[in-house]
């Protein structure tokens, strides 16, 4: 009977570890919320003369909780109406310095 009841308990205890966030790990993002902060990034950096992107398709996105909030997003860029590059998007939002550091990583660029 005692081994039933730790047994159960033990059952309870790890499965309440399992269900819970990891606290500072990057989390999945929805496409219509990364395609949010993605278009207000790009449309801030086309008001400081470049670079001059439009967002396209958002294949996946995640945020995570660091000295402000990172976000991860892979997606289409689109460049002069004709050119259309798959890149990683790094946005790193600092609500309490007003400051977005964006960083491009497109495959064959430096």
């Amino acid at each position: 009977m005692k081994c039933y009841i730790l047994f159960a308990v033990l059952a309870f205890i790890v499965g309440a570890i399992a269900s819970e966030k990891c606290p500072g790990c990057a989390e999945p993002m929805d496409k219509p919320e990364a395609k949010r902060i993605l278009d207000e990034t790009l449309m801030h950096l086309d008001s400081l003369e470049g670079p001059h992107y439009r967002s396209g398709f958002i294949h996946e996105a995640s945020k995570q909780v660091v000295a402000g909030l990172l976000y991860k997003i892979r997606c289409d860029l689109i460049i002069d109406e004709a050119k259309l590059k798959t890149c990683n998007v790094e946005i790193l939002k600092q609500s309490w310095t007003g400051n977005t550091k964006v960083e491009f990583k497109c495959p064959n660029e430096k």
